[in-house]
């Protein structure tokens, strides 16, 4: 229980110094009572965090989760998915956030789709991770479709996104509100129905402010920053 609510208080934007202080203390206390498989999924987060935080230990550039805590290429070759899974889809998935923040828009679909193919399903269904992934997946598909040839595929994908979280949406207004809206608004940008995405970062932004998280907050206005860039 205290592990799962490290990860949320991650994803709901709590400051990353605060996030770092608390997820050190929980994983020394997993060393001292040998929770090895549970430690390794710490240390992803704890990993990602000080890549955020840009506080050093990231030893591939801040992209890539590969530091002092996390190594994701020796997890992958050492941890077999079968056996390992809900350590293989956490790390997948904070590699797919990572990504995309930083822009290594291949990385993160490649995680992505070792998610998705593996369903997303009986580790994330029914949680918030399914809906956040499912954001970060959508976002991805849109950076890429901007600069790849293969538009339809991507555009699919977004689609089936936005699907995901309108459901969701239902289920938890103020928790995934803003991010469908965000993500509808990316893919009304790319169909040239400038006025609709507007009102839609806006809806975004309100949403985000209101649940008060934080980071996707500020996402949201990046993101209405870019769109208004390219619209000069």
């Amino acid at each position: 229980c205290a592990s799962l609510h490290r990860y949320i208080s991650f994803f709901s934007g709590q400051p990353l110094p605060k996030f770092l202080k608390g997820v050190e203390k929980v994983s020394k206390l997993m060393k001292e009572y040998n929770s090895n498989s549970t430690l390794l999924v710490n240390l992803v987060y704890q990993q990602a965090a000080v890549n955020f935080s840009g506080s050093g230990g990231a030893s591939t550039g801040p992209a890539y989760l590969n530091g002092d805590f996390c190594d994701y290429n020796k997890i992958e070759q050492q941890f077999q998915e079968k056996t390992h899974s809900i350590l293989h889809e956490q790390m997948n998935l904070m590699q797919t956030i990572l990504a995309y923040h930083f822009a290594h828009y291949d990385t993160g679909w490649k995680s992505s789709e070792k998610i998705h193919v593996c369903g997303g399903g009986s580790i994330f269904k029914g949680f918030i991770f399914q809906y956040i992934h499912i954001f970060y997946r959508g976002l991805t598909a849109i950076a890429l479709s901007r600069n790849e040839n293969d538009k339809r595929k991507y555009a699919a994908a977004v689609k089936a996104c936005i699907k995901v979280l309108k459901i969701g949406r239902k289920k938890s207004p103020l928790n995934l509100s803003h991010q469908s809206y965000l993500l509808e608004a990316e893919l009304a940008v790319t169909k040239k129905r400038y006025a609709f995405a507007e009102r839609l970062f806006m809806l975004s932004i309100e949403h985000a402010a209101s649940a008060g998280i934080l980071h996707e907050h500020a996402l949201a206005h990046e993101r209405f920053g870019f769109f208004y860039m390219m619209r000069n």
